[in-house]
């Protein structure tokens, strides 16, 4: 614990549960993801589920495909002003940025049972192509 550039950091010293991450998600207004160079983490997921809005670097292209900006999102730059203005403006437009259909919409790109059956076509799609669709006795590629 201390204080690291005039903010309070907290170390807890272990990994949280889900459990705990989910509590933390649900009280937390804003959920902060701002690194220069970051893939779509599941943090981000969860933390809309739980309905904390999103404050997310305009330089990731994974989050500018998935998330819109002033929908349970705000997109900043990379600089203390601009993340500072993206904390005043979620704080100060909350009820505008929580927009359900979006989350919903958001939800819908995780959701393993909607999903898993285009995750299995491309699979034999990606299959066919490198076996060129030979099968042995059993019917299996390969």
């Amino acid at each position: 614990m201390g204080k690291m550039r005039g903010i309070e950091v907290v170390d807890l010293g272990r990994i949280l549960t889900p459990e705990e991450m989910a509590e933390i998600y649900n009280i937390s207004t804003i959920t902060p993801n701002i690194s220069k160079a970051d893939d779509l983490g599941r943090s981000t997921f969860e933390a809309i589920a739980c309905g904390s809005i999103l404050l997310l670097s305009k330089n990731s292209g994974p989050y500018r495909e998935v998330f819109r900006d002033g929908k349970y999102c705000k997109l900043v730059e990379l600089n203390a002003e601009d993340i500072a203005q993206g904390i005043e403006h979620i704080l100060n437009n909350i009820d505008s940025l929580k927009d359900e259909e979006e989350r919903l919409r958001i939800m819908n790109i995780v959701n393993w049972e909607k999903n898993k059956s285009k995750i299995i076509e491309c699979i034999k799609e990606l299959i066919e192509k490198k076996y060129g669709g030979e099968r042995n006795d059993r019917g299996e590629t390969g």
